[in-house]
């Protein structure tokens, strides 16, 4: 595969890069091996937008379909705080990780979400990875928006 065709579709060297990490692919039924976080049940979604509910969320909401969809970097920083928000309350937030990845002593989780919204004419790839700390606390985190319009 050349080079320049790696570059013109990043997706393609994102699978790339991916696919030489080490990941363990949980069920979301399972709960994460990570110390800080207990099973929690499904709570109902809430029903704004993310950027106008964020600052009023409860400890027990999730994030529904329609609110990924218009979620943006804004939304995952007021959402997410580095040494601050710990692995239950991105639980609470995000929901269960769709896939887990321990590289040494680094445990990241990651989330993604493939939308089509006909009605706004747009589409598209949401990716957020999360780095744990040792005692269960966001270190960092890389949120990616690929919104695409339909047309």
């Amino acid at each position: 595969m050349h080079l320049r065709t790696v570059f013109k579709y990043p997706l393609l060297l994102l699978v790339l890069v991916v696919a030489g990490c080490t990941t363990t692919t949980r069920s979301v039924n399972e709960s994460p091996q990570d110390p800080q976080v207990q099973r929690q049940p499904q709570q109902q979604a809430p029903t704004t937008t993310p950027t106008r509910q964020a600052s009023r969320r409860t400890s027990t909401q999730t994030l529904s379909a329609a609110q990924m969809d218009r979620l943006v970097q804004a939304d995952v920083d007021q959402l997410l705080q580095r040494g601050v928000t710990s692995s239950q309350q991105v639980i609470q937030v995000f929901g269960r990780p769709h896939s887990m990845t321990r590289s040494g002593e680094e445990l990241y989780w990651n989330y993604t979400h493939q939308f089509r919204d006909e009605r706004r004419n747009v589409g598209g790839l949401k990716s957020l990875t999360i780095l744990f700390d040792q005692a269960g606390r966001v270190q960092d985190y890389d949120f990616q928006d690929n919104t695409f319009n339909l047309n």
